[in-house]
């Protein structure tokens, strides 16, 4: 059985990335992780200057939100995983 198992991982050639992709990816993310960061902190100025909360009291809320998030995403996305769109047969 285990014969079986390695003659077909052997069987897929490897890819190689390449430098341009590699970039090209990067970019995307460095954007998408840019976004994000401003967002945040203006959360942050947002919170602490108009809303009037501490540091303490944003820290707690993002880290009660963070372990919902830990607790919630997976029960999510099993029943995603689980439901099917009307009549047809491919999961959502």
């Amino acid at each position: 059985m285990e014969e079986k198992t390695n003659a077909a991982v052997q069987s897929v050639p490897e890819e190689k990335v390449t430098p341009k992709l590699l970039v090209g990816y990067s970019m995307g993310e460095i954007a998408c992780q840019m976004s994000w960061y401003m967002i945040n902190n203006y959360l942050n100025i947002f919170y602490t200057d108009v809303v009037g909360l501490s540091g303490a009291a944003i820290s707690a809320i993002v880290l009660i939100a963070r372990i919902w998030d830990a607790i919630n995403d997976p029960m999510m996305g099993q029943i995603a995983d689980r439901t099917y769109a009307g009549e047809s047969s491919a999961p959502i």
